[in-house]
């Protein structure tokens, strides 16, 4: 589904692309998988932490349901498994959780989140009836879920596959005799400290100052017109703005609106120097916002609810650098997405 990204950045965003182009733009920053088939999909992130997560079906469509199995890398750890259904609840709610037609017990969701969770005993039953593709559903007295498993296999294959439990053990999916010795280590969460950073008040001037034009001459340099097209053909509103935000004495993030969609738009940032005559850094050609020495991306998909793909950069006293990254291809009914699936994550604080 790799089409033209001009084409798609005007008319149709999908967002498979949207990654791609926000990938292609990243340095220094191991980011983790994405995976998704039929009915189910998975983020694995630079942890290693692996969330599978699977819904109804789309015969299913008005009934809302999502299945989350979480497990973080290492020998011998536990799976961990949530229900959330797109319900609303006055109080927490009883509900039968029925695998082929079996009861694995009650599950409480709370009221607020919508969410159950699972204790040990029903997560291994419920991962068995996956595999074997029988039927799961969720009943309370006034509602039923069904959870598909179609993809479920590949996904929880894959799943194995990225933290290297395959014959072993301990897969989820695919066991075996093999030794848990190789299996995938948890790494670290990366620390960005937010250093330097002195706010001043922001510059704005008309995308068709001579200022503006001075400067969209020296941004070509670092981008082509499939990622910002505003820079050569000049399709701004009348709104439109160029922006410039200090850094700190000697730089600043300069912001161009870049392109436009029928569900999205992208905004280009650049690190320069005060005077705007070198370019240092180019961050992104669809991000959203800055605050605070971050940078914000969100792309919605075009799907039922606003699923998508958001990433985050953060200043570290040198550059912007990839601080979080999460993508949900299928929200399924959950507006937003039913649940966070990041591929890459990093704590990140001010440190001066």
């Amino acid at each position: 589904h790799m089409l033209n990204n001009k084409i798609i950045k005007r008319n149709s965003p999908i967002i498979g692309v949207l990654l791609m182009s926000a990938l292609s733009q990243l340095t220094h920053a191991e980011t983790g998988n994405y995976f998704m088939h039929k009915d189910w999909e998975l983020a694995c992130d630079n942890t290693g932490m692996c969330r599978a997560v699977g819904y109804q079906s789309d015969a299913q469509f008005g009934h809302p349901v999502s299945l989350l199995i979480s497990r973080p890398a290492g020998a011998g750890s536990a799976v961990l498994s949530q229900i959330q259904v797109a319900e609303e609840f006055t109080q927490d709610t009883e509900a039968n959780l029925n695998v082929g037609g079996t009861s694995l017990g009650s599950l409480t969701i709370d009221a607020k989140k919508s969410t159950a969770k699972l204790s040990s005993a029903q997560s291994t039953q419920l991962l068995k009836a996956l595999v074997g593709a029988e039927d799961i559903r969720l009943t309370t007295q006034a509602q039923q879920w069904q959870i598909s498993t179609a993809g479920a296999n590949a996904v929880l294959l894959k799943m194995d596959d990225i933290q290297k439990r395959v014959n072993t053990p301990n897969a989820v999916y695919q066991k075996g005799n093999q030794s848990e010795q190789n299996v995938l280590q948890p790494k670290a969460i990366p620390k960005i400290g937010i250093t330097g950073y002195r706010p001043a008040v922001a510059s704005h001037f008309a995308v068709d100052s001579k200022n503006a034009n001075q400067l969209f001459k020296k941004l070509k340099a670092t981008t082509d017109e499939q990622d910002c097209p505003n820079l050569y053909e000049a399709r701004f509103f009348e709104e439109d703005r160029v922006s410039v935000y200090p850094l700190n004495a000697e730089q600043v993030v300069v912001q161009v609106p870049c392109w436009r969609g029928a569900y999205n738009e992208g905004l280009g940032y650049w690190v320069m120097d005060k005077a705007l005559q070198k370019i240092q850094q180019q961050v992104t050609t669809s991000g959203s916002s800055f605050s605070e020495a971050q940078i914000f991306s969100e792309q919605k998909g075009r799907g039922i609810a606003d699923c998508g793909i958001r990433s985050e950069w953060a200043w570290n006293g040198k550059a912007f650098v990839l601080s979080y990254q999460a993508q949900s291809q299928q929200c399924k009914g959950f507006a937003g997405g039913a649940w966070n699936l990041p591929t890459y994550v990093a704590i990140v604080a001010r440190t001066d």
